[in-house]
């Protein structure tokens, strides 16, 4: 926000300037979530500045941020579920000429099963350890995950069941 709003004083911010940042914000790409949240928080902060008599009214209380869409989760069935996790199993293996005829397993083979038939999340999967795992009673514990930081160029960072943000 501080980019887009930061030089404006909240006394000369208009429902029509926060408008078009956030239509400017949309076609740049930004999420509608994203876009709702800092809405959200301008929006408190000038509820805050009302309160507080340094402007007469909270101009984001004139605009409208974007909706948010529900999207519904696509799954496969029984059958797209083994295809899957056969080609996981087999992949081809590939030279300069294609094909060589020779098929070997996915190096996360091991993951994927998992992943499906229990319905971790990749983040959890990835976080998994050989300690987080007990193969004699089929048991595995979520202890960490991973994600990717997005401050840091995607790469990887793991949290801990209690630092997880």
């Amino acid at each position: 926000m501080k980019p887009a709003l930061g030089t404006i004083r909240a006394q000369a911010l208009t429902a029509s300037r926060v408008q078009s940042t956030y239509n400017e914000w949309r076609e740049q790409g930004m999420s509608a979530r994203l876009i709702r949240a800092a809405h959200m928080r301008l929006s408190q902060a000038l509820k805050q500045a009302v309160r507080l008599g340094l402007v007469a009214s909270n101009v984001c209380d004139f605009v409208n941020p974007p909706r948010l869409v529900r999207t519904t989760v696509q799954t496969w069935n029984e059958q797209e579920a083994a295809a899957f996790l056969h080609a996981a199993e087999h992949r081809p293996v590939l030279n300069r000429g294609g094909d060589t005829g020779r098929r070997e397993s996915d190096e996360l083979w091991p993951l994927w099963p998992l992943l499906l038939l229990k319905g971790l999340r990749r983040g959890e999967g990835l976080g998994l350890r050989w300690r987080d795992v007990d193969l004699d009673r089929g048991i595995a514990s979520i202890a960490q995950v991973v994600a990717p930081d997005k401050a840091n160029r995607g790469r990887a960072r793991r949290f801990t069941r209690s630092s997880r943000p």
